[in-house]
């Protein structure tokens, strides 16, 4: 029901994540350059541009619109999300994970096996 909706199949929604953990690898790269201190600078940009976007004019916005102004941040979110894994715990994040908080992102659900990595999944869309 819910790809009757959206006009897309579960495979093209499929796509689309993976697509866009990619995007997410090759951005997560850009940042592995930066020191701790300015990757913690472009964090807190980051979180300060999301703040500002959500409220533009004071404005209250609907569930849809928030949706649309985070989905605008995603991917630099996730790769900074994912590089700080990668300083503080010494390992990466691996695609089924960052697939995985992508759905969560998107309000739906994912499952992964027992060993996964579950709870760092389910950090990334925080």
């Amino acid at each position: 029901m819910l790809e009757r909706l959206m006009g897309k199949t579960r495979e093209q929604i499929f796509d689309d994540m993976v697509e866009t953990t990619d995007k997410i690898n090759q951005i997560q790269k850009t940042f592995k350059n930066l020191s701790d201190e300015a990757l913690l600078h472009a964090s807190l940009a980051l979180k300060n541009s999301i703040v500002s976007a959500l409220n533009q004019n004071s404005k209250i916005l609907s569930q849809e619109e928030r949706k649309e102004i985070l989905d605008q941040y995603l991917i630099d979110a996730f790769a900074m999300a994912k590089e700080a894994v990668y300083r503080e715990h010494g390992f990466e994040l691996n695609d089924v994970q960052v697939i995985g908080g992508i759905a969560l992102h998107n309000g739906e659900v994912s499952q992964l096996a027992t060993g996964e990595g579950k709870t760092l999944m389910a950090a990334l869309p925080a």
